[in-house]
């Protein structure tokens, strides 16, 4: 999207300037300047917006904005003192609203009848703390998990985001939104902006192949929203991860990274090939024997085609109530509801979320890294389906049983070592079936109460073979202080 085109669809958004007037230039220095250094310090300065990003600018004579690491800050020269400065909403896909959840009414944390969602725990002290809906907006949604160790939220304006890794003081802050919206409307790549303030890991030369790998295939478009930094995988390779997609940094790829085949990982394996289809439109691939739709493969052309998603794997097929079809690197659906602007319901399945809740991490890795014991001879993998559970859910444990060339093994008998507050507890699990995988549920509330975490381990016998991995998942207490 050019800079031009951003803007004018900044000022739809806000709706209080004229698409003629939506020129973009620099501010005088000194234009609001104090309007916006007395609000940010209001509102928590550093400590909640963060460092300032570029510089002031105008979108045209009543608005000007002046963007921080967690958001931007509008200044709309036509209204009062009380109101003149506003955070921006948030750009139009990440504002998407979630319908409330049917026939409940969570009465235990500040609920918003306007947008039928509510916000908890250490999620509303931070909110009330910090200027409430007056600054963050309505809750868009209820808080979810984003991978295995945070929380996130999203609001009208701002993204909150709970890390359990940070210290109790230091766990909410807000999602890095204030570099999106700048890049966007200055044509700046978000490389750029931080480039001399992110850690010193970040600028590694393999840091760095995976940000110009973003920055030239469109970014989070089709990527989706970065979930983890660039940091060492199991197989010794510097990977990051995405909503949709997982880039590695190899030296040995044409671009100095590539992305992880997570289609064929999360579908496990290749259909067998299929003749040309006689739909119209559809588009026949000889290499391996499958046919793309039309609205599929427009996207796929227009976003990269087959350096970036691979070759097909499958033919589409319904996949949890959606149109779906795999290729090698990630994945596409199809949802009346949903999907690219230029492409209407076609949009990315969420591979590297799943990824990054390690419901199939590991089949990335070299066998040698694999969870195993050493005399094992097959790969244990586990994953909780909730890894942030409330004390009253239902949790699951999943497990996943494979030989070192990753075919599922049958049969494998399995057990659960839940640690309680009343000591160990030892959970049965039928035998895995014939794709590898069997389960276990039970109440969280088995665990005990005021446990915010819970480790378990998985052990698996195959004949005389015996294999174990040790995982954890989190337990909030969503009180209403």
């Amino acid at each position: 999207m050019t800079r031009l085109t951003t803007c004018i669809a900044f000022c739809l958004l806000t709706s209080t300037t004229l698409l003629s007037a939506c020129t973009l230039e620099r501010s005088a220095p000194n234009i609001q300047s104090a309007d916006f250094e007395q609000f940010y310090r209001a509102h928590g300065a550093e400590q909640v917006l963060g460092a300032p990003v570029g510089e002031r600018f105008i979108i045209d004579e009543s608005l000007s904005m002046r963007c921080y690491v967690g958001g931007c800050l509008q200044h709309h020269a036509g209204r009062e003192l009380g109101g003149r400065i506003t955070l921006s909403p948030l750009p139009a896909e990440m504002r998407q609203l979630q319908p409330p959840a049917a026939h409940s009414v969570d009465t235990s944390g500040l609920l918003f009848r306007e947008t039928g969602h509510s916000v908890q725990g250490t999620f509303r002290r931070y909110f009330q703390k910090h200027g409430g809906v007056r600054f963050f907006g309505y809750p868009l949604g209820p808080a979810s998990a984003r991978n295995d160790h945070q929380l996130e939220q999203r609001f009208e304006r701002a993204v909150l985001i709970w890390d359990n890794s940070l210290p109790a003081d230091q766990s909410v802050h807000l999602e890095p939104v204030g570099k999106f919206i700048y890049a966007n409307l200055t044509d700046k790549t978000e490389s750029d902006l931080t480039a001399n303030s992110d850690a010193a890991a970040e600028s590694s030369p393999a840091s760095a192949a995976i940000a110009a790998f973003v920055q030239a295939h469109g970014g989070r478009v089709v990527f989706g929203e970065p979930l983890s930094q660039p940091g060492a995988a199991a197989d010794g390779l510097i990977e990051q991860v995405f909503t949709n997609v997982v880039i590695v940094a190899d030296a040995h790829a044409p671009e100095g990274a590539r992305l992880r085949p997570l289609g064929i990982l999360g579908y496990g394996h290749a259909d067998a090939a299929q003749p040309p289809s006689d739909v119209p439109g559809a588009a026949y691939f000889p290499s391996t024997g499958h046919n793309v739709l039309v609205a599929f493969k427009t996207y796929y052309d227009l976003h990269g085609g087959e350096s970036i998603f691979g070759a097909p794997i499958t033919e589409a097929f319904v996949e949890n109530g959606a149109l779906t079809q795999y290729f090698e690197n990630l994945a596409l659906v199809w949802r009346r509801d949903s999907g690219d602007r230029e492409i209407p319901g076609v949009a990315p399945k969420k591979l590297g979320l799943a990824y990054s809740q390690e419901i199939f991490s590991t089949l990335a890795m070299q066998p040698a890294a694999a969870p195993k014991s050493a005399d094992a001879g097959f790969a244990v993998h586990a994953w909780a389906t909730l890894p942030f559970a409330l004390p009253h859910d239902k949790q699951e444990i999943n497990v996943l049983v494979m030989d070192l060339q990753s075919h599922p093994i049958a049969g494998a008998t399995a057990s659960l070592e839940l640690d309680t507050s009343q000591g160990a507890t030892r959970l049965l699990l039928a035998e895995t079936g014939p794709d590898g995988r069997t389960s276990v549920a039970f109440p969280v509330s088995m665990v005990g109460e005021g446990m915010p975490m819970a480790n378990y381990r998985v052990r698996v016998e195959v004949g005389s073979a015996r294999g174990t991995v040790a995982k954890s998942f989190n337990i909030q207490y969503l009180d209403s202080r």
